[in-house]
């Protein structure tokens, strides 16, 4: 086994135990930094920062530095090669794509890194899934609801999913109970980017009454 391949094998095992991404958009780097650290205190151990956001390779590499590998860190909104290698450089994890890319999970994988490919509808859900998917990102989660990831379930159980796009601390267990394997949460658990101090306040309790909900309501842990 290639050191990719055995590093892959690491990430996934890790991967199968996330029930919550927390995301940051557009997020200045001290932001993400301050509140990232006082997440992973909580308890919340994946994060992602996306490529459009101001120097997101520096942001991943820092917050590395800062949360360790006990954390799993993503880089998500990736289309190209190069924010591939941007990822990469910034000693990410995994990448996510908003939508099905073609050969994004195989050139992913090949440096090391896990691919959570993005899809809407069911092909595009099974066509992410054979294009080499570890997660499949089914977006937008609150458009479709969480009736849509059950009906999943009876043709497309055997894919884990990633709900995203307006999952909230109140209604995120819907989405697990109904079959997503995992939820990423962005402004709802993180806040705005221009706002972020205000957020910085209130994250501990957030992050806190997340992972009681993940527990008592769904009977799961995050580690």
């Amino acid at each position: 086994m290639g050191e990719p391949e055995s590093r892959l094998t690491v990430l996934r095992q890790r991967l199968a135990n996330c029930k919550l991404v927390a995301i940051f958009r557009g997020f200045p780097q001290d932001a993400v930094l301050a509140i990232g650290e006082v997440l992973a205190a909580a308890g919340i151990r994946a994060f992602e920062v996306t490529a459009d956001s101001n120097q997101a390779g520096e942001t991943l590499k820092n917050l590395r530095k800062a949360l360790g590998d006990e954390v799993l860190l993503g880089m998500g909104t990736v289309i190209t090669g190069a924010e591939l290698e941007i990822a990469s450089n910034g000693r990410a994890d995994f990448v996510v794509s908003p939508v099905l890319v073609p050969n994004l999970a195989v050139k992913a994988h090949e440096i090391g890194l896990l691919a959570v490919i993005g899809a809407m509808t069911p092909t595009e859900v099974l066509s992410a899934y054979q294009a080499g998917a570890d997660l499949v990102k089914v977006f937008p989660a609150n458009v479709l609801g969480p009736a849509y990831f059950k009906e999943l379930q009876g043709p497309l159980g055997f894919i884990p999913t990633l709900a995203t796009g307006g999952i909230t601390p109140e209604n995120f267990t819907e989405y697990l109970r109904a079959g997503a394997h995992a939820v990423g949460m962005g402004k709802s658990l993180v806040g705005e980017p221009n706002d972020w101090r205000k957020t910085l306040k209130v994250v501990p309790e957030l992050a806190d009454r997340i992972l009681k909900a993940l527990h008592e309501d769904c009977g799961l842990q995050h580690h």
